[in-house]
């Protein structure tokens, strides 16, 4: 009975050294997927979350950009997803904004969608499982003037 224990507990620590060693091996993996797209930015700054993955700010042309790599792990019984969020902010007082989301399921609380009151109609190109939302009326024609551009993104 004491040797069978003794296999046993050999065996459960020999899968938690392996378990640990492989977890920290894809972290690392994953704190280098950005690295490459920092040099394409002025003041760039490489952050990472506890999950690991990296967050990518600086400027582009005097524009703050922001790029984030968000893991979808709220689906059940489904491969996970990596999303890319691409975020550019800039001060436009009084100017009409919008975002865009492909694929909503509702859960995205990470997405600039949910800060935008205003539904506004996909223009010509984009695929109809797209999510659009603005702050005023005139996000609509905002949207329509980069709709070809969007569309080779998101599709």
């Amino acid at each position: 009975m004491t040797l069978s224990l003794a296999f046993a507990l050999i065996g459960l620590a020999v899968t938690a050294v392996v378990a640990f060693r492989e977890h920290a091996a894809v972290v690392s993996r994953r704190r280098t997927l950005l690295d490459n797209c920092a040099p394409l930015l002025e003041n760039d700054k490489i952050t990472h979350g506890d999950d690991g993955f990296p967050k990518l700010e600086g400027r582009h042309r005097r524009r703050f950009i922001r790029i984030e790599l968000i893991p979808d792990t709220m689906t059940v019984r489904r491969l996970p997803q990596l999303w890319l969020k691409l975020t550019c902010i800039e001060a436009r007082p009084h100017q009409p904004e919008f975002s865009v989301l492909a694929r909503p399921s509702g859960a995205e609380f990470y997405s600039l969608t949910s800060a935008h009151p205003i539904m506004l109609a996909p223009p010509p190109g984009l695929a109809a499982e797209i999510i659009a939302k603005g702050n005023c009326a005139a996000s609509q024609l905002a949207l329509e003037l980069v709709g070809a551009s969007a569309a080779k993104i998101i599709q």
